[in-house]
């Protein structure tokens, strides 16, 4: 179990968040035609649907108290992201987040109909390892839809973990204390090098096995 956490007051929970039929309303990746030229490569290209994600993500915590937000990732059918709240107050935040973008995206796009797909998928973290797999599940989504390297992605927080000065919506330091508890930089250092290990370990290995093993799954 993860240490200095009250898992009777508040847990951790890693949360996955899909389109109705997986159709990419957050967004488009240009370049992606079958054939392209190999140097060109795709680009997530978020439309308004996707920027409002970011920006509600970033205003729960003015909305609710108690919750921070660790991991995000925005993709063009899905978000995942890793939550610190009270496991009674997850449900409200869950419905607040999901009815409200509901309403706003299919009143935009003058639409009728679901927006997600079904209800939202949350699983408890409790141990260290679960933890440090699912952040770098999290942040390895754009290089596994080959759209580009983890860490130019814009629309994740693995940004705000090697430049911890752009933080504003991930509670970075936190979760830097397991890599470091004495020296940030230190701990950002090996953070880097955890994350390309694993992703090394991704590519040495079948990835749907790997995510078993790990009880990682979209």
């Amino acid at each position: 179990r993860l240490k200095n956490y009250d898992y009777s007051q508040e847990g951790l929970y890693f949360i996955t968040i899909c389109t109705e039929n997986r159709e990419k309303l957050f967004g488009e990746i240009l370049n992606d035609n079958v054939g392209a030229d190999p140097c060109v490569c795709p680009v997530f290209k978020p439309n308004n649907a996707g920027e409002m994600i970011e920006k509600w993500l970033l205003e729960l915590s003015n909305k609710f108290k108690n919750i921070k937000c660790d991991e995000y990732v925005i993709m063009p059918n899905h978000v995942h992201m890793i939550v610190k709240t009270d496991k009674n107050q997850l449900p409200e935040i869950m419905c607040s987040l999901l009815t409200r973008y509901s309403s706003y995206f299919n009143k935009k796009y003058e639409r009728v109909g679901h927006v997600f797909q079904d209800r939202y998928c949350n699983k408890n973290i409790e141990d260290e390892t679960y933890l440090k797999n699912a952040i770098q599940y999290i942040h390895f989504n754009p290089e596994k839809a080959g759209i580009c390297k983890t860490a130019e992605y814009e629309y994740s927080s693995y940004k705000e973990y090697i430049n911890t000065e752009q933080a504003k919506l991930t509670d970075v330091k936190d979760i830097l204390l397991l890599y470091n508890s004495k020296c940030e930089k230190q701990a950002i250092e090996m953070f880097i090098k955890q994350n390309k290990e694993k992703q090394k370990e991704r590519e040495d290995f079948n990835l749907t096995e790997y995510e078993m093993q790990n009880k990682l799954t979209d």
